[in-house]
């Protein structure tokens, strides 16, 4: 999807199963494997995570994106994260947030991998997933993310020669 416009969840739907993967590994290897990898393939990287931040009173509110290093993982999930987005600055150089309410809906359509890696003492499994291809539900147009489906079987191979050793 490289230098594609960013398309709306509120126009586009997942077309058939994304893919996902179950692994175990620390996050110092994590990190490891993600700046080793990312720096061969459409560098730089980064780590978006997501807070929302409600109205007082009210069910409505505002969600704030954050972007951060591969390398500030480990604190992120010390401090409690443990659902993020992979998104590459050369995949995908501008994001317009505007498309909609949740950003996490946004990133999904527009293939950025995601990732669940919580701190190990609470859970031990994380899991790589993509929403790969997605259909305009009006038009019937299908958009294949390549670039990020090839990203994400490749740190897949990496967690996965990572893990075997």
């Amino acid at each position: 999807m490289t230098n594609r416009h960013w398309i709306s969840p509120d126009q586009f739907n997942r077309s058939g199963p994304g893919r996902s993967f179950e692994f175990e590994v620390s996050t110092g290897d994590l990190v490891a494997i993600l700046e080793r990898w990312g720096a061969d393939h459409s560098p730089p990287w980064e780590v978006l995570t997501f807070g929302f931040e409600p109205i007082p009173g009210g069910r409505s509110g505002t969600w704030r994106v954050t972007a951060h290093s591969l390398s500030d993982l480990p604190a992120l999930t010390r401090a409690g994260e443990c659902y993020f987005f992979l998104r590459s600055l050369t995949i995908s150089p501008n994001v317009d947030w505007t498309l909609a309410d949740n950003p996490c809906a946004l990133c999904s359509v527009n293939g950025l991998i995601g990732l669940q890696h919580p701190e190990p003492v609470l859970r031990r499994v994380s899991i790589l997933g993509i929403v790969w291809k997605v259909v305009d539900h009006e038009t019937g147009e299908v958009v294949v993310h390549d670039a990020y489906l090839s990203a994400y079987n490749a740190i897949k191979r990496q967690v996965k020669r990572r893990r075997d050793m």
